[in-house]
């Protein structure tokens, strides 16, 4: 069983230069580059993921629970109502079944159960240091391990190549929107860095946060938060789907018309109100 001590490693540990990248003949890695590339190319459009992300946080809170299958280490399939805090507590043998639609994507209830740790784990800094301006930059050692530790030990999937790579996806848009909300909260334009560097928050070392600041202060940074902000501008026609990942909300669809939903359809049922009515014009062209 894995306890929460997993991820309090120490963070010494994962606060090294950023320079400083391990051996790179850890097992994926041609796979773990790929998924380095998708997150970037992404890095710069997360708002729209980013109030999702603190969404589903919110409503998971007060969900009851989640409905999935698990599977014993005898094959044996059965049902249960669990929360994200259940996934470390499940029996010796015992893995929560994710299943993932014909998109590779995760689907049901099961997809929520999943986004959930993986917030959880793109938070912990001893394991995904916030010292690294870029995810590619974070080691990718750092990342088979929280994948092979943390993520295959307690969940169980058919092709573990796809899941590997939109789970290190998923985790990076959650590192990036976590360390954005870290500088939200903890930004007074007011302070002198020196000053913004000696208010670390509880929990995250000290030099992990000081390197934080100081790109955070950067032009480059400064300028990417400008382009951030353009696109949002951009981004006319908003969904309906609140946290609900359009995945889920295909296998939905799928189970009440009893045949296979497109692309087409899936964008026209998340981008009506209940009335039936188009968010916005634009979303009807």
């Amino acid at each position: 069983m894995l306890g929460s001590e997993q991820f309090q490693a120490s963070s010494n540990t994962h606060t090294k230069d950023q320079n400083e990248v391990p051996d790179e003949s850890v097992h994926n890695e041609q796979q773990v580059n790929e998924v380095n590339e998708s997150v970037e190319e992404t890095s710069s459009e997360n708002y729209e993921n980013s109030i999702q992300d603190q969404s589903s946080s919110t409503r998971k809170k007060g969900r009851t629970a989640w409905e999935v299958e698990v599977i014993s280490e005898e094959g044996v399939v059965k049902r249960k109502k669990m929360k994200t805090i259940d996934v470390w507590s499940l029996p010796s043998g015992e893995r929560f079944m994710v299943p993932f639609d014909s998109m590779q994507a995760p689907t049901l209830d099961a997809a929520g159960l999943l986004s959930g740790v993986l917030s959880e784990l793109a938070r912990q800094t001893s394991s995904f240091p916030i010292n690294y301006d870029d995810w590619r930059k974070v080691p990718s050692q750092y990342k088979n391990d929280i994948f092979s530790k943390s993520i295959m030990p307690q969940f169980h999937f058919e092709n573990v190549e796809i899941a590997k790579w939109w789970i290190l996806s998923n985790i990076g848009r959650k590192w990036s929107n976590h360390k954005s909300t870290l500088w939200v909260e903890f930004y007074d334009p007011s302070l002198a860095r020196e000053q913004l560097i000696s208010n670390c928050p509880a929990g995250i070392h000290r030099d992990q946060w000081s390197t934080f600041v100081i790109n955070r202060l950067s032009e480059k940074s400064k300028e990417m938060c400008r382009r951030n902000a353009e696109s949002r501008k951009c981004q006319k026609i908003p969904h309906t789907n609140g946290s609900k990942s359009f995945a889920r909300r295909r296998a939905e669809m799928e189970n009440e018309l009893g045949r296979k939903v497109n692309r087409s359809k899936l964008w026209l049922d998340t981008h009506k109100r209940q009335d039936g009515t188009y968010v916005n014009d634009e979303a009807k062209n």
